[in-house]
Order: structure tokens, then sequence, then C-alpha cells
């Protein structure tokens, strides 16, 4: 697609598609589990948009858990890379995917490119990984439970034996069996009732279906103010007191420990499960279902009533496995908001493994937790939206490839590529496919980029016979990461940038940088800083019409600090101080919206 080209740059633009492929940068395999935000776990590959699950949130110097909304989802097929961690959690992503070390977070992989020149922070075999763990010995005994290389617990079918099991805990704690006798004029009658009756609606919804799975109907009706069912049949009644009977299986075991906690158990604030019970039989039944699955746990001394409390101990781990592994279904007892994230994990090992299909999501907490691990999600979406450069987020995320129906030929002046995308790893093969084709007609190029290593890297190697037709020209608007991340969070971040343009100043290209536009007051630094490696110009302009462009109906006060700082260094007199700064380096041009405050007459193209 072409059009008409940025009047000092070049004389049209070209580009290949519409849209933005960020999202497959940052992706992990598909198998990945995600804590969802009821305790749960599900895998990536089967997320929903619009589903809740568990992000991070900053409280003071912690990190602590909340809830996020599932804003994107999507899929790629690209190089995989394998972390083994030190208790043998492993973790499947793409080399740019970040996890959350010792050190801040870092790539999984990188590569270092040229002489002298910066990496990516990357994971190294030195580093640890923020998580939430749960030990493997602890998930040997789950039920069908393979080695799945992950600290969290995934849910399990419901089977009738877990179905059994959660009646049994239920019923016992709850539950309520009568035989009252009438004596009518016929002589003694007697009628056989069933009623379970508790507070909160899902373990009655949950039980009812179970109960109907062995085929026992009960109906629905408030006892006391509480929900409740019940049959008065005396089949029935015979029935269930079958079902519930005692199993030592795995499976009745982890349904007992569900229903009796719906029924007794419950969670404080310091997230302390209890089950208290007086029944002495029950209290055993408890200790030894817990015992089972490796559940520390006491019995608290005996209160004046004879209730006894069995309590679990192991801090956030155990309180996080207890409920993914039994699954209780009272949800209000579930406290996971707030728990704090302090323990990392050391890395065994970091291999290449092949081409995976891959998986990410964006959220609104920017990141999620992956296999137990706290991981980055990819957020190439925002700037789109904020600039108004899209309506929703799914129209981002389906890039298009433009039908090229103009076949390459030469062209007057310089082709300026892309303009309305920038260049990824994704989409490589195509662009060099583009670039070949027209190049290979002796066409001049400027190509534009907010720069990866990665692919700069394979645009310098592989364009070499046309490198006297190419300029490349990378925007680089702080040297201020903070600064960068704020108004270009899907962009590589300064070092990435500076260290793709000495890439391509050693290779021999034509090298030119855009700093349009600039944010901050680090633009009285950046010229020092790119003239050793640029061998064209440096272009300066301002961010026209912010406050139309840029969607503030979302920011914090914080937010609004960077705009004050944006207005700040792009008033009329720091443009005229900045230009008196520069007005002596060969190399700086001017944009048009710089011009215009210290009228200048226009640039030719270049």
């Amino acid at each position: 697609m072409s059009k008409t080209g940025t009047k000092e740059w070049a004389t049209q633009n070209k580009n290949i598609n519409h849209g933005c492929k960020n999202n497959c940068l940052y992706c992990i395999s598909g198998d990945t589990l995600i804590l969802m935000a009821d305790g749960n776990v599900k895998v990536i590959k089967d997320i929903k948009i619009g589903e809740k699950i568990f992000g991070l949130q900053p409280v003071g110097k912690e990190l602590r858990l909340t809830e996020a909304d599932v804003l994107n989802h999507w899929k790629t097929k690209q190089q995989a890379y394998k972390i083994t961690l030190e208790d043998g959690t492993v973790l499947i992503s793409s080399a740019n995917h970040r996890w959350l070390s010792d050190r801040g977070w870092k790539f999984t992989s990188g590569k270092s490119y040229g002489r002298h020149l910066e990496t990516l922070p990357r994971l190294t075999l030195n580093n640890s990984i923020r998580g939430i763990n749960i030990p493997e010995k602890k998930l040997k005994r789950i039920p069908n439970w393979e080695k799945r290389n992950t600290p969290l617990v995934k849910s399990f079918n419901e089977t009738s034996l877990y179905m059994r099991g959660y009646l049994n805990g239920l019923i016992r704690g709850d539950g309520h069996f009568a035989i009252h006798k009438y004596n009518r004029g016929r002589g003694i009658e007697r009628a056989y009732h069933f009623r379970l009756s508790m507070k909160d609606k899902e373990p009655i919804d949950f039980a009812k279906k179970y109960l109907q799975y062995y085929g026992i109907e009960t109906f629905d009706c408030l006892h006391e103010g509480l929900y409740t069912i019940r049959t008065s049949k005396r089949y029935h009644r015979k029935r269930i007191q079958r079902i519930i009977k005692w199993d030592d299986s795995p499976q009745f075991m982890r349904g007992f420990a569900s229903g009796i906690f719906d029924a007794e158990g419950s969670s404080d604030a310091a997230r302390t499960i209890r089950i208290t019970n007086k029944n002495l039989e029950v209290l055993d039944d408890i200790s030894n279902c817990l015992s089972y699955f490796d559940f520390d746990h006491v019995q608290d001394i005996n209160k004046p009533n004879g209730i006894t409390s069995v309590r679990v101990r192991g801090g956030t781990e155990e309180y996080l496995r207890f409920f993914q592994l039994f699954e209780p279904k009272i949800k209000r007892k579930f406290r996971f908001t707030d728990i704090a994230i302090h323990n990392h994990f050391g890395i065994e090992s970091i291999e290449k493994i092949g081409s995976r299909t891959l998986y990410d999501i964006t959220t609104s907490t920017e990141n999620f937790i992956a296999n137990g691990m706290v991981s980055h999600n990819c957020y190439a979406r925002a700037n789109a939206l904020r600039f108004k450069q899209i309506k929703t987020p799914e129209e981002w995320t389906q890039m298009k490839l433009y039908d090229q129906k103009d076949n390459p030929h030469k062209v007057q002046g310089r082709i300026m590529f892309p303009s309305s995308h920038d260049l990824f790893p994704e989409y490589i093969e195509e662009t060099l496919a583009f670039l070949n084709k027209w190049l290979g007609k002796g066409n001049e190029f400027l190509i534009v980029s907010k720069p990866r290593l990665e692919v700069i890297d394979r645009l310098t190697k592989e364009l070499e016979p046309y490198k006297e037709q190419i300029t490349f020209r990378f925007t680089i608007g702080s040297s201020d990461n903070d600064v960068l991340k704020f108004w270009e969070p899907e962009a590589p971040t300064f070092q990435e940038r500076l260290s793709s343009l000495k890439l391509a100043f050693e290779r021999g290209y034509r090298t030119s940088v855009s700093c349009e536009p600039f944010f901050d007051k680090t633009i009285y630094t950046l010229g020092e800083v790119f003239s050793p490696y640029v061998t064209d110009s440096i272009w300066i302009g301002k961010m026209n019409g912010v406050n139309q462009r840029v969607d503030m109906s979302k920011w914090s006060k914080d937010d609004f600090k960077h705009l004050t700082m944006l207005k700040t260094w792009q008033t009329d007199e720091m443009i005229w101080a900045l230009y008196e700064h520069y007005q002596r380096n060969p190399k700086i041009k001017w944009k048009d919206s710089i011009k215009k405050v210290l009228n200048l007459p226009e640039e030719p193209i270049g």
C-alpha cells in the first residue's frame, strides 16, 4: 500500500500490513496454568476474554495478588525456550517473554549484537524468578496427578467418587436425617425425612446436582431462613446413606475435604484454614484426609462446648493448594486478594527447544501468574488505543497483510517504509521479501522503526547487497525508560534502540535518528549520544495535538505528571532554548512543528 510520504523525509510511503504484531512477542506454552480469580487454575490456551484472573499490584514495597480482567488472548508459532527451575517447575515461552526475577523484569533469552553493544536484560542461571511454590512431593498423591512441571494444581473433573465424598462431608456437617412417628388411627406410621440447610446457595446447588446424578430428586425450600433441599421418601433416605458411606479412595477423600469445609470450615484474614466439629469420628476423618494429601495440621484444644478445630498450617502456598486441590464451592471463603508474593526460585537451565505454538494474554494489571511464576503480559495494543489507531483491542491483534497490487517498479525519490506499523520478528520474512523486490528495482529506502535488535540484525545481514540504497531512521524520544514505557508501552527500551543504531552503523549502513516526539529534558543530551553513530541526520519534533490524540479518561494523577512534563519541555521558550543548544550541530534537523515556532524555512527532502 502506498500513499504520499512525509514531506521532509520521503516522496512516498509503503506499508505491508495494518495493525501491530507486538502481541506475538511475549508468549508461553498453551498448557501453562494461569491462576484464576476463584483460586483455581486454567490452561492459557482456554482462557477467554473477559475472564477474571489474578495479577499483581504494588502495595508499598510488596507485590500483592489482585483481581484482573483478561483484555485479549491470542496465539502464535515461534521459537520456544524451556526454563527449568530448581524445584522442578518448567516454563516454556518465547525468547522475549518476560519474568519477574530477583533483578527485575527479564526476558527469557536474548542475543548480543556487534562490538561493545548492550544486550537485553535476560535470565541467567544466576537469577531466580518470583512466584508461588507448591513442592512437587505434595502433588504426587493428587488423584490422576501426572508430573505437570508446575507448582500450581490443575482442576479435576467431578468423578462419581468425588461427588460421593463431597456429599459425605456436606451432609455429615450440616445434613439432618429424621424418622417421625404418627398415630393416625390406623396404627403407628413412620415418615422418613432428609434435609440439608445452609446459609450459602452454592453448596446446596451442587448437592442437589450430585444427588440427581444418583437418581434422587429433592425439593427446594427455605428452613429458618436457610437455603434448603429435602426429601421425605424412605428409599431416598436409605440411598443417600449408602451413597455417603466412607471410602478410602483419593477422589472420595478429596470430595470429603471440599464438602466438610463448605459445611464447617472457615478462613480468616490471616489465611488460616480451620474446620470445626465435635464428632470425634468426623474429626479423625478430617485429619486422615489432610494427612493423606500431606497437609501439616493440628487439632486445637477443645472448647467448653466440645467443639474442636482442625487447623491447616503452612502459609500462602498451602492455603492456595488447599483451595485448588479440594475445590470448595463457597467462594466467599476464598481470601486470595492481597496475598504478598515473596518467594524466589532458582533457575537450573534454559534451553532452546524448537518452534512451538505459544499463547499470551493482555491483562488489566499487565501481569499474571503462569505456572506459579510472575509473568509479564503483552500490551502492544495500548498505544494504538490511546492514539485512536484502532477502535477495539481485538482489531489491533488481527493484523492484516495488505494485498500488494502494485508491482515492484522504480519510483522517483525515496520510499519511507513503514509508516503505519512497526517491524517485528514475526513478519520478518514478509518484510524481507517486500524490501528485496523493491530494492531490486533500484529504489532508495528510508526504513523507519522503533528498532528491535533481532529485526535490525536480520535486515542488516540480509540486505547487504542493497546497503547503498538504504538509510535506517530509528525513533528515540528519550533516554529515560520510565518515560518511554509510559508514552510507548509496547516499544523497546532506550538501550535496545541505541544498540540497534550502533549495529546498523557498525555494519556500514547510513543511519539517522528521529526524536519526534521528544518527551523530556534528556533531549539535551541525546544529540551528543547519537552523533557518533549517525551518518545522516537527527530530526527533532514536538508531539502535536496531545489533548486530542491521547485518551486521558483513565489516567491517574501520576499519569498527568508525564503530560505536564511533556508540555513544559515543548513550550515556545524551551524550543528556542533547544534550538540555541543545537544550532551548531550540523546533524540536527527540525520538523515542521519546531520550524513553525522558530519561523525557519522548510527542509529539503532527506
